[in-house]
């Protein structure tokens, strides 16, 4: 007793009080105090067996744990905003293979990625709105795209560049409140004092573009959006959006701490495939756009 208290730095009446309370809770007897020197009982030597294993695990914990930051995770479970999932999507779930054995891929509008990031039903989420007030997350920009007006062909006509005669002349197509894009859209019209009655709201952007070929109204949507809907070039007339900047962020968000460097890699993959491959599409779209309307400068 008088060695373990050393090794311990306890008082001896410590450490015998410590086992004591050990024995109560076991209901076993750990030592036989009958004999001089006291002696390991069987069931104190199966305990002492015990504890060495869980010791040794314990030990090898932190090398456990760096080791496996380098390796593929077993299964990964990303969130991805309708227009990423559409367009960006299988590019990068194909270039994420190698950090995962299983992808499990979940899209739909932000707040339905957030909730199931909050239930940790996702394990990162790429969206267009941030998680509010939430200290145990880190969110990383991967992107920007400024917003346009879409309107309908017309023969022997230019686009009308006027808000507010685009508002008192037809209607807007709206994205429902629902989405990111429908409140900032809401937003920008009341800070530029602009009326456009509510007629039609759509949650995606397929049906929403069918109502402006249709000649039924206008909209304002983004390039990714409409990347997302693949119609022809020349279906209708895209342009800047007039008035003060308008654009939307694309975020990756993911719980603090727990997938090692693997969100930073995802940012630097988005961030390569827009370069690479989706802004030469962008441009087809929206030739006015510049790389810097979208992304940082690249450091190299």
């Amino acid at each position: 007793m008088t060695a373990a208290a050393a090794q311990l730095g306890m008082t001896q009446s410590a450490v015998s009080q410590l086992i004591r309370q050990i024995e109560a809770d076991l209901g076993v007897a750990l030592f036989d105090r009958q004999r001089r020197p006291i002696v390991v009982t069987p069931a104190g030597e199966r305990l002492r067996e015990a504890a060495a294993v869980i010791v040794n695990a314990v030990q090898q914990l932190p090398g456990l744990v760096r080791h496996g930051s380098r390796d593929a995770l077993r299964r990964l479970r990303v969130g991805l905003v309708d227009s990423f999932a559409s367009t960006m999507g299988a590019d990068l779930i194909k270039a994420l293979q190698s950090s995962a054995s299983q992808v499990t891929v979940w899209s739909g509008l932000t707040p339905f990625l957030y909730d199931a990031l909050l239930q940790r039903q996702i394990d990162m989420a790429i969206t267009t709105d941030a998680m509010d007030d939430r200290d145990d997350f880190d969110v990383l920009v991967l992107f920007q795209e400024p917003y346009v007006l879409v309107q309908p062909l017309e023969d022997g006509k230019a686009p009308c560049l006027d808000l507010n005669r685009l508002a008192a002349s037809q209607p807007l197509i709206r994205y429902t409140s629902r989405s990111t894009i429908g409140r900032q859209v809401d937003q920008q019209l009341r800070r530029l004092g602009i009326d456009a009655p509510r007629r039609f709201e759509f949650d995606a952007t397929d049906p929403l573009l069918n109502m402006v070929v249709a000649g039924l109204g206008w909209s304002i949507t983004t390039p990714f959006c409409l990347l997302q809907a693949r119609y022809p070039a020349g279906s209708f007339h895209v342009s800047p959006l007039p008035g003060a900047g308008l654009s939307r962020s694309f975020l990756l968000t993911a719980r603090r701490n727990e997938l090692g460097t693997l969100p930073a890699t995802t940012a630097a993959l988005v961030q390569g495939l827009l370069r690479k491959h989706y802004f030469q599409r962008l441009l087809a779209i929206a030739p006015w756009l510049t790389p810097g309307d979208l992304l940082p400068e690249d450091p190299r």
